[in-house]
């Protein structure tokens, strides 16, 4: 209800890392696009927990983006992975499912000790066509 920086401030206080949002002057968007976003998110931080360690910081970014929307960016400073050998799992290929079906794009950048990058941008929903299912 108060809108997405909130949303994931409060699902990260419990994380057993150092999680910042940042999301000074974020206007609100259409809920699927706020949903899609959070999502993501959720879970390139889940993978930051998993695999960056406890000492390290995770920053999420939320901007409006110039084209509409909502940009993002989880970033850690983890030992990273090879992202071109590494297969997509079932997570990154979620989100990269969920970004997409509205319109967005994703992309997870990485080196093996230098972190993890997961950035992306979803478009505002309302401005997407409406498909009735019935």
């Amino acid at each position: 209800r108060r809108g997405l920086g909130p949303a994931l401030r409060s699902i990260t206080r419990a994380a057993p890392m150092r999680v910042q949002v940042l999301d000074r002057g974020l206007h609100r968007s259409h809920p699927q696009t706020e949903l899609a976003v959070y999502y993501c998110c959720l879970e390139a931080i889940q993978n930051a927990i998993k695999h960056a360690g406890r000492d390290e910081m995770v920053t999420v970014r939320l901007t409006d983006a110039p084209q509409g929307g909502i940009a993002f960016s989880v970033t850690d400073g983890g030992p990273g992975f090879d992202v071109a050998s590494e297969r997509s799992g079932l997570g990154l290929q979620s989100m990269r499912d969920r970004v997409e079906a509205l319109g967005g794009w994703l992309l997870v950048t990485s080196r093996i000790g230098r972190g993890t990058l997961v950035s992306g941008w979803v478009p505002n929903a309302s401005s997407l066509p409406h498909f009735d299912r019935t």
